[in-house]
């Protein structure tokens, strides 16, 4: 779901119905180092950024699933909402403290790097409302969601054109007896000497 606010000021809602394509995924799969450092998770301790993004795990782990972003243009803030899989395999729901983008006293360490990742996040978001990019989903193999391409008559199939016909017989031929042959065994013995 996207909320946003128009230039008119109003409070838009967008309920997507349809799969996120892989590049808003991979753009929200970026934030999952700057939810582990602002959620202070150990994967984060005493790392800076380009260390935690550095660890191969990370994304089995922590998971982003959305992103707030309020403020004005002066000070821009960035909460980010995740979850982390817990050793027992159940779901741990994480909300990032507010990183600040602006300001000089409650600056966010890797604003810069974040304020990147979340415009490519809305570029993303604009491309699915706008573009309909979206991930494209698997549809029934048939239209009518039962039967085979091959139900109804040859004609419906065919669009009415004649199509030749043959009549195949297939008879089996009789094998031929395989020869037994019969070996005698002889038993050899050792003549004493």
């Amino acid at each position: 779901m996207v909320v946003y606010s128009n230039a008119d000021g109003d409070v838009i809602t967008h309920q997507g119905g349809n799969i996120i394509h892989k590049d808003l995924r991979e753009a929200m799969n970026a934030l999952i180092p700057h939810l582990a450092v602002l959620t202070e998770q150990r994967e984060a301790y005493n790392s800076t950024l380009s260390e935690v993004r550095a660890k191969d795990d990370l994304p089995v782990k922590l998971s982003v699933q959305g992103v707030s972003i309020s403020g004005d243009s002066i000070n821009n803030g960035i909460q980010i909402t995740g979850c982390r899989m817990l050793l027992t395999g159940k779901v741990l729901n994480l909300n990032s403290p507010t990183a600040m983008l602006d300001g000089e006293t409650d600056k966010y360490e890797y604003a810069d790097a974040l304020y990147q990742l979340i415009e490519n996040i809305k570029f993303e978001v604009r491309q699915y409302i706008e573009q309909k990019k979206w991930a494209i989903k698997q549809g029934e193999l048939f239209e009518d969601g039962d039967g085979t391409p091959f139900d109804g008559s040859v004609e419906t199939l065919t669009g009415g054109v004649d199509i030749p016909q043959a009549d195949i017989a297939i008879s089996e031929a009789p094998q031929p007896e395989k020869e037994v042959k019969k070996m005698k065994k002889t038993k050899k013995t050792k003549s004493a000497a």
